[in-house]
């Protein structure tokens, strides 16, 4: 028995190709991408939205933090706004915690250096979030759930509530636009 083979030939690169692809096409089994969250947790429980009493109650047990009461709570000009700053402990080196009409709204957390790294945080929070948002030589944002995580050079970790920011800017916004009204009135009496 005679079998006349026909020889193709395939270019060596086609080839490599084909390799360098069937392996991460079998691993993700789909080309969908990962789902991403529903909500940016908050850390270590400190969520957005936690009244000012939860937050000092928890704050005095929480090892992370050296949190002694009322004495480390700073008040801002701004009379519904409170302000909570703390020194940590570990991977934690500063903490502050600002409210709005008593409830969380900012968390920045002050990592220390000299135990963790920005890549390993990014790496973390890209694990635990999926995808950036917003990308720069001196940050990495995700949003999810209303929630905007960022993490900035040279090492913080800022969980912002965006319903809350958001409102409060168009409250600053309206506020100029009314103070420059007045300017304008003022002036007019010249």
């Amino acid at each position: 028995m005679n079998i006349k083979i026909k020889s193709i030939r395939i270019p060596a690169l086609a080839v490599l190709l084909s390799f360098a692809v069937l392996p991460v096409a079998a691993q993700t089994g789909d080309a969908s991408p990962a789902p991403h969250p529903a909500a940016i947790r908050a850390f270590h429980g400190y969520g957005m939205g936690l009244s000012l009493d939860e937050v000092k109650a928890r704050l005095l047990k929480d090892p992370s933090f050296n949190y002694r009461g009322d004495p480390d709570v700073s008040f801002l000009p701004v009379k519904e706004q409170v302000l909570i700053e703390c020194s940590g402990n570990g991977y934690i080196k500063r903490a502050h915690f600002q409210f709005v009409e008593k409830k969380l709204y900012t968390l920045i957390l002050e990592l220390n250096e000299g135990t963790v790294d920005f890549f390993t945080m990014m790496t973390a929070l890209g694990s635990a979030y999926g995808a950036y948002r917003g990308f720069s030589p001196d940050q990495v944002v995700w949003e999810a759930g209303g929630v905007r995580l960022s993490l900035e050079k040279p090492l913080t970790v800022k969980y912002i509530d965006l319903a809350v920011i958001n409102r409060l800017k168009d409250s600053g916004r309206k506020q100029t636009a009314d103070e420059e009204k007045a300017l304008q009135e003022f002036l007019k009496e010249f």
